[in-house]
């Protein structure tokens, strides 16, 4: 328990003072599992600093039920007289013999060990003991991240589902951990939004891609090391690497991560080199690295931008005629568009192929969404007496 939350339990308990029991600090049972939410488990490290603070206060944990700024939050057990918080001060007490003043939450027996865990977070945010860590926060989700989908989100990670999913997903889950005072966990961490985001984003990709029933991430996100050597197994090049240096004869390999990356950084390398080698000719491997809550359309959309612009730059009169072949590593692991286990040629007869999936995908969201507003226009009006 911290200070705001003893303020809160004062406030709704007309007999908070009355229900403080103390014990015996050796009688009162915990452990590394439940007794605490944090990723390293007790901080010990601060013990030496509470036994100095109890010895100075004559050998007693401070209390004075007359002057909150004089007492220290009691430590927190359930229904069956377990310790759930204050592990840190409890261990002090222990090694000076005092008795801890202990407090049972109203309703507690009633708790889920997710419940718990959210308490406990919530009462690591002390003014003078040790507070909630970055390693706290993350180990928080991963321990509660199939509680916070189904209890707090209403719904499964998004993997797959589109980037404005996405981002109402993992907003939802932010909200939840930081901006409510009196039920985030982690009201006023001082991490930014982008930085907690980022965190639950890596704790859900994590565990999907650890799922063995095959409902995991949905797209692969190849390496440079894959993508070199499937490159070099499809085409027969000698080459050992990315670049000018280690090219094999007049063909220089290049790797684009992203659409964003074509331009600049595509255009200027094969533009630099044809400057200086007059023979020299590009081939390019491509796959999008951030496909996270993409769908799959959506990563082919951004392929054919790709061919479109590489396209472009090799026809254009004065552009980059040392652009040759343009790949792409499939990513697609299954389902409809499946994009099999081979390096994928981007060329005419891909990108027309391609365009019609796009064009019929998107004509049977159209008549989908169509055939859902006729129905409900059809639904008739029922009479209220």
């Amino acid at each position: 328990m911290n200070e705001r939350l003893m303020t809160k339990f004062k406030a709704e308990d007309p007999n908070f003072y009355d229900n403080i029991v103390w014990k015996e600090s050796k009688s009162i049972p915990f452990d590394r599992a439940t007794s605490q939410s944090r990723k390293s488990g007790h901080v010990t490290s601060k013990v030496p600093a509470f036994v100095k603070i109890f010895e100075q206060n004559d050998n007693s944990w401070l209390w004075d039920e007359l002057d909150d700024e004089k007492s220290m939050p009691p430590a927190t057990v359930d229904a069956e007289g377990k310790l759930r918080d204050a592990c840190t001060r409890t261990l002090a007490a222990i090694k000076l013999g005092i008795p801890v003043p202990t407090y049972v939450p109203p309703g507690c027996e009633n708790w889920t060990e997710e419940d718990w865990r959210a308490y406990q977070a919530q009462a690591n945010n002390h003014k003078i003991c040790t507070p909630n860590t970055d390693e706290d926060v993350v180990y928080y989700i991963e321990t509660n991240k199939k509680y916070l989908e189904k209890n707090i989100v209403g719904s499964p990670f998004p993997a797959d589902k589109g980037k404005e999913a996405l981002k109402d997903w993992t907003d939802k889950l932010y909200k939840h951990l930081t901006v409510n005072e009196d039920k985030s966990p982690f009201w006023r961490f001082p991490k930014d939004k982008n930085w907690v985001v980022k965190k639950i984003k890596k704790v859900y990709v994590a565990t999907l891609e650890e799922e063995e029933d095959g409902s995991g991430i949905p797209y692969h996100n190849p390496t440079d090391r894959e993508a070199i050597k499937e490159y070099k197994s499809t085409t027969g090049w000698r080459g050992t690497g990315v670049g000018m240096a280690k090219a094999s004869g007049d063909i220089v390999l290049r790797i684009c991560k992203g659409k964003k990356r074509f331009m600049p950084n595509m255009i200027g390398y094969a533009m630099w080199n044809q400057l200086n080698h007059e023979n020299i000719q590009t081939d390019m491997v491509f796959w999008d690295d951030d496909v996270l809550g993409a769908t799959p359309i959506d990563i082919l959309e951004n392929c054919t931008q790709v061919y479109e612009d590489f396209n472009l730059a090799k026809t254009k009169t004065n552009g980059i005629s040392s652009f040759r072949n343009l790949y792409r590593m499939p990513q697609i692991k299954s389902g409809k568009y499946f994009d099999g286990d081979d390096l994928i040629l981007m060329d005419g007869e891909w990108y027309e192929e391609t365009k019609k999936t796009i064009a019929n995908s998107r004509t049977t969201q159209k008549t989908g969404a169509s055939e859902d507003k006729k129905e409900q226009k059809q639904m008739p009006l029922v009479a209220v007496a």
